[in-house]
């Protein structure tokens, strides 16, 4: 049992995408359970968020929330790492079928035998120092008083290598536990299904089934064997003893895309994305369970957003943003040049801006990326191009660099996948960091603001 104390108290008392499902007719035959249909449409499954029964254990459900969210942050960059699932993330001719973009890797399901929904979440693994991660990790999480206890993990649940892997993970109607189906493709297809139930406080395997095919170039035939419990039986046996399809789709929480699925042969048994969620579609979901309204409020936006600089990291120049709450944005730019001196500004030369932008309505595009237009500048000072001295420096006026065309601005919040920002955004902040473009963090540390006509970028902690 993995306890990861420290985090705040724990209650989740949605039963979020419990699995549920009605009688059905024909089909294969689950272990102890009725016939039930192979195919099963979209509206047969259950609502995606269901009420879950109260817990008398705890009162304040606000510090479960609390918890989900502070736990998904911490490991969302890791959870944004796997990112190969197969036809989620790359292919959008699959977005016609049902498919969402985006990795979609979290979920909440009772699993543990509990009312309080469990969290399931899939991240790439640690990688080796220097190699990109290419296997991915399950985990589910359950709490216990104080705690968030990690109920069970599996680290090979998909690969990005070889000839990969399909995995489904869900449970059934009126049973316990959780289920975990995988299957590797190789010249051994190794298909395995793992029962897991409570423990204690852990899931373990009370059933395990394997159905091994294994290629032999010398004879050119395939080998097949099953077991059950590590006892070999025929296969008719080992079908017999699985839970239905009809079952496994009704309670799907994950999945990745079978190799057979892959061209325009898509699948009617299983749902595209189950019951899941991408990492961010989970945090917001947290959040309005919370009720929070953080960086969502447009009227409280501009109160939040620090100060931002332009810059390239060299030299004695920069462009500095102040943000007012009413959406007015103070800019100040001076560039200096010591060594343009002449008679009576023998300390050189500087160039200066002074004015004031006004944004209009923001819009909100997702949980880290908001937009708004420049509605008005108001220029501080004379006109661009006018010189006065003062004090042995010459200073001329000039246009607020790195905004002088600004119109549409976009804002992006700590957080932001990389991934999706505009490389030119990104050539700007890397210069004052000391970054690499090749050494780009997968995910923004700091606020950015983006102008899309001056193609500048400014950036702020």
């Amino acid at each position: 049992m993995k306890r990861m104390s420290g985090w705040i108290a724990l209650l989740l008392c949605l039963a979020l995408f419990a699995a549920c499902g009605g009688p059905a007719q024909s089909g294969e035959q689950g272990k102890g359970m009725p016939e039930a249909e192979a195919e099963v449409s979209a509206s047969d499954l259950p609502p995606e968020q269901a009420n879950a029964p109260e817990d008398d254990e705890f009162s304040d459900p606000a510090l479960a929330y609390e918890t989900y969210l502070y736990y998904l942050q911490d490991q969302r960059e890791r959870i944004l790492g796997y990112n190969w699932q197969k036809g989620f993330g790359y292919d959008e001719e699959y977005e016609e079928f049902g498919y969402r973009p985006g990795t979609v890797n979290v979920a909440f399901a009772d699993v543990w035998g509990s009312p309080t929904p469990e969290l399931l979440y899939l991240c790439a693994e640690e990688p080796l120092e220097g190699f990109p991660p290419y296997m991915a990790e399950l985990h589910v999480l359950a709490y216990d008083a104080d705690a968030l206890i990690e109920l069970y993990s599996f680290n090979e649940l998909d690969a990005q290598a070889g000839g990969g892997m399909v995995y489904r993970i869900f449970t059934v109607p009126k049973q316990s536990g959780l289920w975990l189906y995988t299957h590797w493709f190789s010249e051994v297809n190794d298909e395995e299904y793992r029962h897991l139930v409570e423990d204690g406080n852990a899931l373990t395997v009370a059933e395990d089934f394997t159905h091994t095919q294994h290629y032999d170039y010398e004879t050119d035939l395939w080998s097949l064997t099953c077991t059950i419990d590590g006892e070999e039986v025929t296969e008719e046996e080992y079908q017999a003893a699985l839970p239905a399809k009809a079952f496994q789709a009704r309670g799907l929480l994950l999945r990745n895309l079978d190799y057979d699925e892959y061209g325009m042969n898509l699948p009617t048994v299983y749902p595209t994305n189950g019951a899941g969620m991408t990492v961010d579609e989970a945090i917001d979901y947290l959040r309005a369970l919370l009720g929070q309204d953080v960086r969502e409020n447009a009227a409280d936006f501009f109160g939040q957003v620090p100060d931002m600089v332009f810059a390239s990291g060299a030299g004695g120049w920069s462009t500095d943003l102040q943000f007012q709450a009413d959406g007015s944005v103070e800019l100040s730019f001076h560039d200096s040049d010591m060594g343009d001196t002449g008679e009576g500004y023998e300390h050189g030369t500087v160039y200066v801006c002074s004015c004031v932008l006004h944004l209009g309505e923001l819009e909100r595009l997702d949980d880290y990326r908001w937009t708004a237009r420049v509605v008005e500048r108001n220029m501080d000072g004379p006109e661009a191009g006018e010189e006065w001295i003062r004090d042995d420096v010459r200073y001329i006026q000039s246009e607020p660099y790195g905004l002088e065309e600004a119109d549409r601005v976009y804002f992006y919040l700590p957080g932001t996948p990389t991934t999706e920002l505009p490389k030119e955004f990104l050539r700007w902040i890397a210069m004052p960091r000391a970054w690499n473009m090749d050494e780009i963090p997968q995910l923004l540390p700091c606020w950015g603001l983006y102008s899309v006509n001056d193609q500048t970028g400014f950036s702020g902690e």
